[in-house]
């Protein structure tokens, strides 16, 4: 496949996540420039001239793009249950779980026949070699990006996650060099989502607790 903008020959595994857009490449490099600094699909739409759902569609391509072969799972311990449904197929042999001191996880290691190690949430999960601190902060980081938007859909939890994940692993920089490297990242995905692929997500019933409702007109934003 030939990429029109670039004169370049890309694989099956090497594609601009605006391959097939009718849209130039320009276009899209301000979109991601405008998500990257939190602007809403309204704000975008009226910055770019496309209309809502092409501007919908966009986020989710590039929010899946930047899964980038991460883990399909969605951790909330809550059940055992709750937390075979999320595990399964996920941990390798040498895996040791590291907990607070949740009662279903350690139950769960029992029955899986899996080294724990439960920590004291207030003291040792705050300090040391395994440090629950760091999931918190991950967790809370989700959380406040998450408020940048209008009626986030549960379905798309882990497209969200992506982007807060990308922000995590590049610190320390500005917004403007954020989206330079979000950008390049951009150019050359394995996989360019489809409209059905993430219309179809689903996640276990917990992941859906603590977030807000859809707005009334059903359509998250």
């Amino acid at each position: 496949m030939i990429c029109v903008n670039y004169h370049k020959t890309f694989g099956e595994k090497e594609r601009p996540v605006w391959v097939g857009s009718h849209f130039p490449k320009e276009v899209w490099l301000e979109y991601i420039r405008l998500m990257n600094m939190g602007a809403t699909i309204r704000a975008i739409v009226e910055a770019l001239g496309i209309n809502v759902t092409t501007a919908f569609y966009w986020r989710h391509k590039i929010l899946n793009a930047l899964k980038d072969g991460k883990s399909d799972a969605v951790l909330e311990e809550h059940t055992q249950d709750d937390l075979d449904a999320v595990y399964a197929g996920h941990l390798g042999e040498s895996v040791i779980l590291v907990t607070d001191a949740l009662t279903a996880a350690r139950k769960y290691a029992e029955d899986k026949e899996l080294p724990i190690i439960q920590l004291k949430s207030k003291t040792e999960s705050r300090q040391g070699k395994y440090n629950l601190q760091k999931v918190n902060n991950l967790h809370s980081s989700f959380k406040q990006d998450l408020r940048g938007y209008n009626g986030v859909s549960t379905k798309y939890l882990e497209n969200y996650a992506n982007l807060t994940i990308f922000k995590q692993e590049t610190p320390g920089i500005t917004a403007t060099t954020r989206a330079t490297l979000l950008a390049d990242k951009l150019r050359n995905v394995s996989k360019v989502a489809r409209w059905k692929d993430l219309r179809d997500k689903d996640y276990p019933p917990f992941v859906y607790e603590w977030l807000d409702p859809m707005p009334e007109n059903g359509v998250s934003i």
